[in-house]
């Protein structure tokens, strides 16, 4: 009986002090549970949680709302009047959607913020109306009314000082676009000081030095501050434009060549634009340029037909007049010495001509075209006396085959040359005189039904382009693919391949045009598409080819007007270092290769500005490998022309594109 009573009395404390749930459990004891005070006071806990949750709901607090009404039902106290659990839910959920969208709305603002939108961020703020953000908002809102007024402040020194001291405008207009980015009135206070700045570069008069710097500072101001289009911004701009045609012209009219002119025009392209008349002027400027290149280069056609272009568009100009003159000085002084030089080479007199050019050189060391064909003469007695060893070497052991394949490779004609003819006539009879049969045609050449095409005989180029990887380029009808531990082939792939594997030629049609065909070396495994072949096969654009066991290579023909082809290595191999080889016909422009920003090119470039093409020039030109593009090549850092001949350890930039040639030796 005493342990009853002192529980009722623990339950009846609880219930005193406000803690009902504790008190029901206190009177729910089974020891006590049956007693008529426990029941009482039970249903009198259950009262006073149905009041407490009704209390709750009316202050807002619906989660303790919910929690008493959750503990009433769990105990059976669904008479006891109380909210309805329905709607206290539905209340909590509108008002947790509401808080939700308060907080949504308060991020938008801090967004708007960033973006430099402090009126619109401003207003946002103003729309909430919940309070449980209520110290975020209000903090957010002082600071969006302080940079507000500060800027304010700050555009109002910028305009009172714009007239007197421009510089202190700019930065006081500078502090202010980093309050308010966006604020009223900084975008007009702005076009102020660019109009005040253009109008003191028009009546001050600076020189072309200041004039290119203020430019270029002009160009940084509009991206920073103003928008593009033909608002004030853009009558400025042709305020400039005028003024830099004005001064273009006149650098025309007393200067010896074009290049302060075009650098002024150069400026003025990147900043405010050329408009219709400043790109016929800065294309008579590129005339002139072109012009004095090739007056250089002793390209003395090239140079003329340029001033005649040069003339249409600027009319008479001191410039004009001194090229001019300078290139019918340059015709008449220099032109008999080349010509002199090119009929002593064409008839054999290789040191004649040397001594021609030679004493041109002394006289203008500058004639860029001398100095080339100097090098090909001392090239060309280079080949020959090595053509003359080897001979002599062919001789002792009557090789006649090598020895011809030696000559045609070498590019020599006997019938100009009469050393090579005579030790030639030598081979053939030593070779008559060992019994040595006539040489037939490899059972692979039988089958394929064609015959072996001529080698050119001229070693590799590996171009680099920057930031697009290297290519391999091989000038030969016929290209022979095999193991680089052999050294017995044009191609050489780390790879478990034959000496020759295999064979690719080109050929050209009237009708068919260009063809190109794999051919297995007696009988090794080469496979087109997936299925081995035994003969000789035509290549197709996209073809699949498999040399051995692993050598994968892909044939492309990516430049419609192109003869050249491209091999790109697919396995875990190269060839030179390179995993591109492109097979470049041996002389003529059909067979060029093309590098620029286009999916359908030999060397794709996307992202960079500029293009070019190189191939090599037929023996009428000079046989030269040459660069050409539209837009004119840079070599070794000079001004760009629009053909340039490339030599070892060459340098070429068109715009962003980079390249870097390098000449290798003969692999065979």
């Amino acid at each position: 009986m005493f342990r009853q009573m002192l529980k009722l009395r623990r339950a009846r404390k609880a219930f005193d002090h406000g803690r009902f749930r504790e008190a029901y459990e206190l009177a729910a004891d089974p020891d006590i549970a049956e007693h008529l005070k426990a029941i009482r006071l039970r249903q009198a806990c259950l009262d006073a949680l149905g009041e407490a949750a009704a209390g709750h709901a009316r202050k807002g607090e619906l989660t303790l709302a919910l929690d008493d009404v959750a503990f009433l039902r769990a105990r059976g106290g669904e008479e006891v009047a109380a909210p309805r659990r329905s709607d206290l839910e539905a209340r909590r959920a509108e008002r947790d959607g509401l808080a939700e969208r308060e907080r949504a709305r308060f991020y938008r603002a801090r967004l708007e913020v960033e973006r430099g939108d402090l009126i619109a961020a401003r207003s946002i703020l103003d729309g909430l109306e919940g309070d449980e953000l209520g110290g975020e908002v209000a903090t957010l809102r002082a600071e969006l009314d302080r940079r507000i007024r500060d800027a304010r402040g700050r555009i109002e020194e910028g305009l009172a000082l714009v007239d007197r001291e421009p510089k202190g405008a700019e930065e006081a207009l500078a502090a202010a676009a980093v309050l308010h980015p966006r604020a009223e009135g900084l975008r007009e206070a702005w076009c102020r000081l660019a109009a005040r700045r253009v109008a003191m570069v028009m009546k001050n008069k600076v020189g072309d030095p200041a004039l290119a710097a203020f430019l270029t500072d002009w160009s940084i101001f509009k991206r920073a501050h103003l928008d593009g289009g033909d608002g004030a911004e853009g009558a400025l701009d042709r305020q400039l434009r005028e003024q830099v045609l004005q001064r273009a012209r006149a650098r025309l009219d007393r200067d010896d060549d074009a290049r302060e002119a075009g650098r002024l025009l150069e400026r003025l392209a990147e900043t405010a634009g050329l408009g219709q008349e400043g790109e016929g002027l800065a294309a008579g400027v590129r005339d002139l340029a072109e012009a004095a290149g090739r007056g250089r280069d002793g390209d003395y056609d090239g140079a003329q037909k340029a001033l005649e272009r040069a003339a249409e568009r600027l009319g008479k100009n001191r410039c004009l007049k001194i090229q001019t003159a300078e290139l019918e000085r340059a015709r008449k002084n220099w032109g008999p010495y080349m010509a002199r030089a090119e009929a002593a080479q064409a008839a054999g007199d290789l040191a004649g001509a040397r001594r021609e050019l030679l004493a041109l050189l002394e006289l203008a060391p500058e004639l860029g075209e001398a100095r080339r064909r100097l090098d090909r003469l001392a090239g060309r007695e280079r080949d020959r006396l090595a053509l003359l060893l080897a001979l002599h070497g062919d001789l002792e052991r009557g090789d006649l085959v090598g020895a011809r394949r030696r000559v045609a490779g070498a590019g020599i004609d006997p019938a100009e040359d009469r050393e090579v003819a005579d030790l030639l006539r030598e081979v053939e009879l030593e070779s008559i005189g060992r019994d040595q049969p006539r040489p037939q045609p490899t059972p692979s050449t039988q089958e394929a039904g064609i015959t072996a095409p001529d080698r050119v005989g001229v070693g590799l180029v590996r171009i680099s382009v920057e930031e697009h990887g290297e290519l391999l380029v091989v000038e030969q009808d016929e290209v022979r693919l095999g193991a680089a531990s052999a050294n017995a082939s044009e191609l050489r792939f780390l790879a478990p391949l034959g000496a020759i594997q295999a064979r690719i030629r080109r050929r050209t049609g009237f009708h068919a045009g260009v063809a190109y065909s794999v051919l297995p070396e007696n009988g090794r495994e080469v496979e087109v598409g997936g299925e081995r072949i035994r003969e000789a096969r035509k290549l197709e654009d996209g073809d699949e080819i498999r040399l051995g066991r692993d050598l994968r290579l892909r044939f492309e023909l990516p430049v419609e007007r192109s003869r050249a082809a491209v091999l790109v290595v697919l396995s875990d191999h190269d060839c030179e270092g390179c995993r591109r080889i492109a097979l470049m016909p041996p002389r003529g422009r059909n067979g060029a290769l093309l590098f620029g920003p286009y999916a359908r090119a030999h060397v794709s470039t996307p992202g960079l500005e500029g293009e070019l093409e190189v191939h090599r020039e037929s023996v009428e030109q000079g046989g030269e490998l040459v660069a050409q593009g539209p837009l004119g090549v840079s070599l070794d850092g000079d001004d760009p022309r629009a053909r340039v001949v490339l030599h070892d350890l060459a340098n070429l930039r068109v715009r962003d594109l980079s390249l870097h040639v390098r000449f290798l030796p003969d692999p065979t």
